[in-house]
């Protein structure tokens, strides 16, 4: 049977957000291997996550999961077909806090496991996200481009937010040994193979008096705060206002279990 303009508007009106279990509401002469078909012909896809979550950063979680993004994230171009793809991929146990990304943008479809289980990752084809994050400077091959930028496009309020999650991507905390002074060290470093960002950072730091510097070698630069003064207000400037929905457990554990170490 075929289909009429009226039919169409349907699906153009209810597929997107509904799917086919909202269109068959109002096509009843239709089944769902119809609307399916007919929504894939009119190159229409059910979008079962915000595909807007990005369009304005304006809360703590989206600046948190723009700095995770930027650090663990990419957007490349789909092969063979027009558009673009978002793609997020952690080792396995780092699952459930995969899933907290997911919840965040509403994303009800699932995150994968590589067939090993050595990794997780979550993968969503999907323009205008893409579009949202390319225009905060989630480009292609963005490693080794001079992303600072994306800073001027975050409220200052939210800087933070940015940075820890930046930090749960690339960085790292700990305390260690210093054999030549017979000591525990507090060691935290954010690795980049590009300096502008981590500048960036340290400006941040630099506002509330934590003491930082950028080393370079070979292949990367890394942005290393070792002072045990500025331990305490970094942990302050990172976790102010966080909740478990937008950090990361075993490094909030790992710091905190740090400052322990250094305090006994």
């Amino acid at each position: 049977m075929r289909w009429t303009e009226q039919e169409k508007s349907i699906i153009t009106k209810f597929y997107k957000g509904g799917g086919w279990q909202e269109c068959i509401k109002h096509l009843p002469n239709r089944n769902k291997k119809m609307i399916f078909h007919m929504a894939n012909k009119m190159g229409i896809r059910q979008v079962s996550y915000n595909e807007n979550y990005f369009q304005k950063i304006d809360t703590i979680p989206k600046s948190y999961w723009l700095g995770f993004i930027f650090a663990d994230g990419c957007v490349t171009k789909c092969k063979g077909a027009k558009g673009y793809n978002f793609s997020m991929k952690l080792k396995d146990g780092d699952y459930p806090f995969l899933c907290k990304f997911s919840k965040a943008i509403g994303h009800s479809t699932g995150i994968r496991h590589s067939a090993d289980k050595s990794y997780c990752y979550i993968s969503i084809r999907n323009d205008k996200l893409c579009d949202d994050l390319i225009k905060l400077g989630v480009v292609t091959r963005k490693t080794y481009i001079d992303n600072s930028p994306v800073f001027s496009k975050i409220p200052k309020k939210y800087h933070s937010h940015f940075v820890r999650g930046y930090f749960d991507g690339d960085g790292t905390v700990g305390v260690y040994y210093d054999k030549s002074h017979n000591s525990y060290r507090f060691l935290f470093s954010i690795l980049c193979q590009n300096k502008g960002i981590l500048q960036s950072i340290k400006s941040c730091f630099d506002e509330v008096g934590v003491i930082s510097n950028i080393q370079a070698n070979k292949t990367h630069y890394k942005l290393n705060v070792g002072n045990k003064r500025s331990m305490v207000a970094l942990f302050d400037y990172l976790y102010k206002d966080s909740d478990n929905n937008n950090r990361m457990n075993r490094k909030y554990k790992k710091f905190v279990s740090a400052i322990k170490n250094l305090n006994n």
